[in-house]
């Protein structure tokens, strides 16, 4: 191994890592790493940017461009239609339809797409013939990667291992190339789903969705939604939702306002609440009944004399976190400071201080950290200085606790106020005594002292005295002209990452949040902080006209909901001949395939059946970039000796085995490499060693190219695997062990067939 290549292996390992690792965007690291690459010499200047006019990109291009016209001639909806009406309510028939439509749409369009378009006509389908979902969305997915494997158009890797030819002065693959192996993949792959797929998945604990009006029992949303009255004289009378911060503070969601038997529904933050309103909420009832129950809860700023005997009873001390603290990066719940002694009641950050609602804080460095304890423990903890003193007693609170306290009889460490209402208890006062709040129960007559930001101290106050009940009107969900619907994040979404309030959801869309699903369950509690990511679903709430204002959003995907005509659909007839002209001018080699591709996009913006903004908006710029920055990379491993140095070690390793085991290896190699990281990434890689080995022993490196493209779209473990699967996730309602029970199976017969399969279509 030379030098050369040495540097080489440690800029692509590097990349790998900050792949996999995904807290950097990876297009930007393709970007950084293509620049470092040509800084150090193995990328010319010629060859730098070349990726953006490769016949790779502009085939993914037009890709987009026909995946848009699906979507704006409603396709999938008119194949809805076709579904129920030929084949009944037959789940076997209907699944195995949905897989043979995505399957085949997805071998001219990106398989990420096609699952997108088909997204909300399975969830419809789910509904209206009344199957669990977790049965369809699954094959759905899988379908469309098996389908992509069809033709060179439909999925990245076929497309970038075609370019690995072209690039080695060999003749591309065709369009119809990878047909032989890709149907048997697609048929087996598809026999088995049909089978077994139905008995492997779950079956949504039972919740069939049949009406949609059922989608709030499948998100169990009836344990989630109570009332609150407001009672004549209360505080909270004449205030407006914003002022009463419902949300940030107790976690709640206003998502109708019943005034007079009317109902007024989706409200406003600055619509104003009155007397003897009935307000429908979610959150959690039973952490926050007692609060409402409690005539005598109010918070009081701390008195100067109780400060004093404060600090007479108890130390209070500040410490500063350095870069080299172990307390960096911990969160103050997760904190044993000396021994547990000492109690964290306020962290000093900047110019602000922040109070109550500690434990899920994360200490950074720079941080003062004020704690409380009986005595100092070590020259690292200092007296609190003057300013640390004056913001800490702005954030001291008395409770007073009267017979009618909810709170008596129990530890302060143990009603877990700090997370439920974001007040911190510090201590008790008793008998003109204090004492720690750690482990002693609270009596009748106690003063309770506290910390917590003097903003929700104030909200906590104005909701004293209100009449909750744990029964809702659900009847409001369904009343005329709003609606209860279900949306996901769709493939080129710009909120992954992004919570619900960082892009302001609700004054953005006007629509409700009523749950989260996640991972495999519901969340419908404090939802609106929660960073979004690829695969969650909405349950959402509120007029049907805000419903197709999101629906034009690129950022989600429309599951259920609304019912909204197709946009165009006289156009679907020019959709169609796309195809032929496609299909012609490469079968009759009249173009080569990117030629013919971007023609057919072209001929449909021309027929007016997608405009070029529409087009626009469908691609996927990041895939592009991602590809394009990619490429040189493959250049690179070639021109520095790494591809061919690297095809060696293969051939040492099982060459001897012959020909099909070292394409045995590569097609392993590329199919691990696709589950965790970007399977155009592994493509890149890979296919340069595929081709050297070849060469080195005398085989065809059509056959080990092809092993290497088709390996990276067997991708069916995990939902990270292909964004494909991780698009289904929350629609379904899956859990990655989900993935695992089909995936595995599958993955073992696609690996038999493709090895059956590849050598008839190029003998080694």
């Amino acid at each position: 191994m030379t030098q050369s290549m040495l540097i080489l292996f440690a800029i692509m390992g590097v990349a790998i890592f900050l792949f996999i690792r995904g807290k950097h965007p990876p297009d930007l690291v393709a970007g950084s790493t293509l620049l470092i690459l040509a800084f150090a010499g193995y990328v010319t200047p010629k060859d730098v940017f070349a990726g953006f006019s490769s016949a790779a990109v502009i085939t993914l291009i037009s890709t987009f461009f026909i995946g848009e016209a699906f979507f704006q001639t409603g396709l999938s909806d008119k194949t809805a239609d076709y579904i129920i009406r030929y084949l009944g309510a037959n789940q076997k028939k209907i699944t195995l339809a949905i897989m043979l439509v995505t399957g085949l749409v997805s071998a001219f369009i990106s398989n990420i797409a096609a699952t997108a378009i088909f997204m909300p006509t399975v969830s419809s389908l789910s509904k209206k013939m009344q199957i669990a979902p977790s049965k369809l969305f699954i094959p759905l997915c899988f379908s469309a990667v098996l389908g992509g494997t069809i033709t060179m158009l439909g999925t990245a890797p076929n497309i970038l291992a075609s370019q690995a030819l072209f690039d080695a002065g060999l003749k591309p693959f065709s369009l119809f190339s990878y047909s032989l192996p890709g149907i048997a993949l697609f048929i087996s792959g598809i026999i088995f789903l049909l089978f077994f797929a139905d008995k492997l998945l779950p079956d949504g604990n039972g919740e069939v969705p049949n009406p949609s009006e059922n989608i709030a029992e499948i998100y169990r949303l009836h344990e989630r939604l109570f009332s609150i009255k407001i009672p004549k004289g209360s505080p909270a009378a004449g205030k407006t939702l914003v002022s009463l911060r419902f949300g940030s503070v107790l976690g709640l969601a206003v998502i109708a306002i019943i005034r007079e038997g009317r109902s007024h529904l989706a409200p406003k933050a600055d619509d104003t609440v009155l007397e003897n309103d009935l307000l429908v909420v979610r959150g959690r009832y039973d952490r926050l009944s007692a609060l409402f129950q409690s005539e005598t809860f109010k918070l009081q700023a701390i008195t100067d004399r109780l400060y004093n005997s404060l600090t007479e009873s108890f130390q209070i001390m500040q410490i500063e976190i350095s870069d080299q603290s172990n307390y960096v990066g911990k969160k103050v719940s997760k904190l044993y400071i000396e021994e547990e002694s000492l109690l964290p009641i306020g962290i000093k950050r900047k110019q602000r201080f922040i109070a109550g609602n500690l434990s899920n804080r994360m200490l950074i460095p720079n941080d003062l950290l004020v704690v409380l304890g009986k005595e100092i423990p070590s020259p690292a903890f200092k007296s609190l200085s003057q300013d640390v003193q004056s913001d800490l007693i702005r954030h001291l609170f008395t409770l007073y606790i009267d017979s009618s306290s909810p709170f008596i009889g129990a530890a302060p460490d143990n009603l877990n106020l700090d997370e439920m209402l974001g007040i911190t208890p510090i201590a008790i006062v008793r008998n003109n005594k204090i004492f720690s709040a750690n482990g002693v129960e609270i009596q009748n007559g106690d003063l309770l002292i506290v910390s917590s930001e003097p903003s929700r101290a104030e909200a906590l106050n104005l909701v004293r005295g209100l009449e909750p009940n744990p029964d809702a009107p659900l009847e409001i969900l369904h009343e005329q002209g709003v609606a209860v619907g279900e949306v996901t994040l769709s493939p080129r979404a710009e909120y992954a990452g992004k919570s619900l309030a960082d892009i302001n959801f609700r004054e953005k869309y006007g629509l409700q949040v009523l749950a989260l699903w996640s991972e495999g369950r519901p969340i419908r509690s404090y939802v609106g902080h929660r960073p979004l990511k690829m695969g969650d679903a909405l349950l959402l709430f509120g007029p049907i006209t805000q419903f197709h204002l999101i629906k034009k959003d690129p950022n989600f995907l429309v599951l259920s909901g609304i019912e909204d005509a197709p946009i165009k659909t006289e156009k679907v007839p020019f959709v169609l001949l796309s195809l032929c002209i496609l299909t012609v001018l490469v079968a009759f080699h009249i173009q080569p395939v990117h030629v013919a591709a971007f023609t057919a996009a072209l001929f449909l913006v021309i027929t007016n059946t997608i405009s070029m903004d529409d087009a626009y908006r469908r691609i996927e710029w990041n895939i592009i970039f991602l590809v394009a920055c990619l490429l040189p990379m493959g250049i690179a491993m070639e021109k520095s000796g790494a591809a061919a140095y690297l095809a060696g070690n293969v051939i040492k390793a099982v060459g001897g085995y012959g020909p099909a085991c070292t394409m045995l290896s590569l097609l392993l190699l590329s199919s691990l490499t696709s589950q965790a990281l970007d399977s155009s990434l592994g493509v890149i890689l890979i296919a340069p060693i595929a081709l050297r080995t070849a060469e080195a022993m005398g085989i065809s490196p059509y056959s080990l190219v092809m092993a290497v493209a088709l390996g990276a779209s067997i991708a069916f473990l995990t939902p990270f695997s292909h964004r494909a699967n991780l698009l289904v996730m929350g629609a379904g309602g899956y859990c990655v062990k989900d993935y695992f029970k089909v995936g595995l199976p599958l993955t073992v017969i696609a690996v038999v067939v493709l090895m059956l399969t590849i050598p008839l279509a190029f003998p080694l």
